[in-house]
């Protein structure tokens, strides 16, 4: 998916950005380059960060043992204390143990304003999800680490997921999962210059989470939930289509073509037909999206989320169509010859092209 530095830089003597004399340049730094680099093995740092994380946990374990916080409101400081102090160093150190222990010290940080809070509170389960969602947000920007915003990030989505099953009322578990959807179409889509530096180190993990959020919670409603009625999957299934165009149209414009070209009518008309077919399970069209802006967007991540998810929604919906087995092998029938017509429509079209193409 993501270009090799060799393509890249010859892409870019292509297009007269970068001049011969440069790429070679470049090319005979690059081995000096390796060889000056002290960067760690990855053995090393998985090593360190099992230290650094098991340093946290006995560090935990013996406030625990010892009985420091009897009180919620002591853990509570400590753990906006901790929480703060970690945030700082992680900023301003590299080694990979320490790296490690700033990460694992915002973890344990977290966890005790979390408990601190339900004890000198006494909250509920909503909202002690509600609070941990708003405090995630705030460590997502504080934290300089890819890994800690990826996990407070995660944290945060699942917050809301939580919040909106946990209420038993349809209509919020859609709305969540289309602001999840939307979400996501709109922290990779967006250019990365409107935040600064700071929005370009937000955006990958971010955008990770809400996408695994947004596939999680479609696998969520496969679910047998006796407050859901099976109409709201219409919806869903609906709005989740709406979300794909608007991915088309956008897609179609960063290519300079039209909605009334040829290849964004046979898009839109896809995307219609496929959200028709699967309207019982929306996620066929979720991971569809998904899987057009991981293409797009060329990161990996996204691509295999995207391709796990469509999988698994297409299984889910195979075998739970209420049909005898022959007419469940005439769906894949048909479903295999519409993708041969496919395949083969496109063949066709690329064919002049590429027989008018020189040797």
């Amino acid at each position: 998916m993501r270009p090799r530095l060799r393509q890249l830089v010859q892409r870019m003597v292509d297009e007269g950005t970068l001049s011969s004399d440069d790429a070679a340049a470049l090319q005979r730094s690059l081995p000096k380059a390796a060889a000056t680099d002290g960067s760690a093995p990855w053995y090393v740092r998985l090593l360190s960060a099992f230290g650094a994380w098991l340093a946290a946990a006995l560090l935990a374990g013996f406030f625990v043992a010892a009985e420091l916080f009897k009180h919620g409101g002591g853990a509570l400081a400590f753990g906006l204390l901790l929480l703060a102090a970690a945030c700082v160093v992680r900023s301003r150190v590299r080694n990979d143990f320490a790296v490690q222990a700033a990460l694992a010290a915002a973890v344990a940080g977290e966890a005790l304003v979390l408990v601190g809070a339900d004890d000198a509170w006494h909250l509920r389960d909503q909202k002690l999800a509600l609070l941990a969602l708003a405090l995630n947000a705030a460590v997502v920007v504080a934290l300089a680490d890819p890994v800690g915003r990826f996990l407070a990030s995660a944290f945060a989505v699942g917050c809301a997921l939580f919040v909106a099953y946990d209420e038993r009322w349809e209509g919020l578990v859609i709305l969540v999962l289309l602001l999840l959807g939307a979400g996501t179409l709109a922290v990779w889509l967006a250019p990365p210059s409107w935040g600064g530096a700071r929005w370009r180190a937000i955006r990958p993990p971010l955008g990770v989470a809400l996408a695994a959020g947004f596939l999680g919670g479609l696998a969520l409603i496969l679910a047998d939930h006796p407050w859901r009625d099976r109409s709201g999957d219409v919806l869903l299934t609906a709005g989740i289509t709406a979300l794909a165009a608007c991915l088309v149209a956008w897609i179609l414009r960063a290519h300079r073509g039209s909605l009334r070209s040829e290849a964004g009518i046979v898009a839109l008309v896809g995307i219609v037909l496929l959200g028709a077919v699967g309207w019982r399970t929306p996620g066929i069209v979720g991971a569809t999206a998904v899987l057009a802006l991981g293409y797009h967007r060329r990161e990996v991540v996204l691509f295999g989320l995207a391709i796990a998810a469509f999988v698994g929604f297409a299984g889910w919906y195979y075998y739970s169509l209420e049909l005898t087995l022959l007419e469940k092998s005439g769906v894949l029938a048909l479903s295999g010859a519409v993708a041969l017509g496919a395949r083969e429509y496109l063949r066709r079209r690329h064919q002049p092209s590429q027989q008018g193409a020189p040797a």
